[in-house]
């Protein structure tokens, strides 16, 4: 018999890795087809109107906007595997130190009192909550450049029909 709470666990891991490639690959999708749209109009437009001029500069900025988001999806992801990789030394350390467990200092070489060992643990969890201030910083900031990615790409192309149509 299977673990349930282990097979969600996976399933959610597998769902939430599924969720972060499919918007990294819409991403990079749209700046390329925005790209895309940007030199075909420039170059098949012998007199710009000044609308057709408004339109590359929405498709401009939503391009640069989508590089903009790509450039920090790394930053995030490390960010984030440093921030779970402290919070499980938290974790490991506060169980050893339940269990009466001797632990020694690395940088000493040293076993830990149980005084050094606590200022260490809220250390490591002051790293944590650095790590998700951080995170939750960044992550507005790449929603803001989601928003302005999609925003001016939805203006640019309306702009360019609208023109077309006039």
């Amino acid at each position: 018999m299977t673990n349930s709470s282990n097979d969600s666990g996976d399933r959610a891991w597998y769902l939430q890795r599924f969720a972060i490639e499919s918007q990294s690959k819409y991403v990079y999708f749209m700046v390329g087809l925005t790209f895309a749209i940007l030199g075909l109009s420039i170059e098949t437009t012998d007199n710009p109107t000044w609308l057709t001029q408004i339109a590359w500069v929405f498709l401009l900025t939503s391009a640069l906007w989508g590089i903009f988001k790509i450039q920090w999806d790394p930053v995030f992801a490390k960010l984030n595997a440093s921030k779970l990789e402290e919070g499980r030394s938290v974790t490991q350390l506060q169980e050893a130190m339940l269990k009466g467990m001797t632990l020694i200092n690395p940088s000493t070489g040293k076993v830990w009192t149980p005084e050094e060992l606590g200022k260490h643990i809220m250390n490591k969890t002051k790293m944590v909550n650095n790590f998700d201030q951080k995170l939750d910083k960044i992550s507005r900031e790449n929603t803001w450049r989601f928003r302005i990615h999609t925003w001016s790409f939805i203006a640019g192309l309306f702009t360019l029909a609208i023109d077309k149509i006039f």
